[in-house]
């Protein structure tokens, strides 16, 4: 059975449904007035305004909040065996339908990203950002585990599924791609902040080390505020990537600073393996709560 043929099983995808556009009294999980999409028992929020294109969703005939993501029809055919493969911290796939605008996936209703909670917060204490790097190299090592390397990683990325936000996923595998045996990749797709030395310096790359970069510069911007990394312009951004060097501030514990080291490392074959981080002892001895200042704040 082919994979468009396994679709149509599961969500009766090949029927291709008539999108229509009307407003509806704020009678949901809507703001009034917003014109909402209407796609055989679901509505769905016409605009975007949301992170990577996460739109408000509701399925009629259940009651349930969901979210919803629209696709071009080509990206999702070439992307499809990763958007909807089974990897532990994802959203969930819920249902598929195309529809004369693309395909629009959807995922269980998501609470904001982490980025945003974190512009709310301006930094996290020890003690606050424990718990959500955890769930979040719980997922990498998943993934790692299957091949797969996530590539863009970056705290917009992550989502939070409840509303006391404490629980994160990752919003979607767009960006994924499943590695060989040899693990390397050779294209150079991420967010600038986040991007390793070896992304700019080589033809080629480890995957996984890449990704254990990014988790790294997570973990400094949720603790510190800032990005390790920063500059105005992409050039001048990457030559202080290309350097390996940044500023840990004093109020970061030895042992988160041991942590950041072991990821944010210039040789990516010294990186600590996702799984391997779970062990480390900060997380049992996060430091007690710091006082949260108002003079930082994570760049747009």
């Amino acid at each position: 059975m082919s994979l468009l043929e396994h679709l149509d099983r599961l969500y009766n995808y090949d029927n291709t449904q008539e999108v229509t556009v009307r407003q509806e009294p704020n009678r949901l999980a809507f703001k009034p007035g917003t014109p909402l999409i209407s796609l055989d028992h679901y509505l769905i929020e016409a605009t975007d305004d949301s992170t990577d294109n996460l739109r408000p969703a509701y399925n009629v005939k259940t009651g349930e909040a969901l979210s919803a993501k629209l696709y071009e029809h080509t990206t999702f055919h070439v992307k499809s065996h990763l958007l909807l493969a089974n990897v532990q911290g994802v959203c969930n796939v819920l249902d598929v339908k195309k529809s004369n605008e693309g395909v629009l996936v959807f995922t269980q209703q998501t609470h904001g990203d982490l980025h945003g909670y974190l512009r709310e917060k301006k930094r996290l204490s020890e003690s606050q950002a424990a718990p959500l790097f955890r769930q979040i190299t719980e997922m990498i090592a998943h993934a790692h585990y299957q091949r797969i390397a996530l590539r863009d990683i970056k705290l917009k990325k992550f989502v939070f599924t409840d509303e006391s936000r404490t629980s994160l996923a990752l919003a979607h595998l767009d960006d994924a791609q499943l590695m060989d045996k040899t693990g390397l990749l050779t294209d150079k797709r991420g967010c600038p902040a986040y991007i390793c030395p070896e992304k700019l310096e080589s033809d080629s790359y480890s995957g996984k080390a890449a990704d254990l970069w990014s988790l790294g510069v997570i973990l400094y911007t949720l603790l510190v505020g800032n990005y390790p990394f920063f500059d105005s312009t992409p050039q001048e951004l990457f030559s202080k990537v290309r350097t390996g060097y940044y500023q840990v501030p004093e109020h970061v514990s030895y042992l988160a600073r041991s942590l950041i080291s072991s990821l944010l490392t210039y040789d990516p074959t010294q990186r600590v393996p996702a799984l391997a981080i779970l062990e480390h002892p900060w997380f049992k001895h996060t430091a007690s709560e710091t006082t949260i200042t108002t003079d930082q704040t994570v760049p747009k």
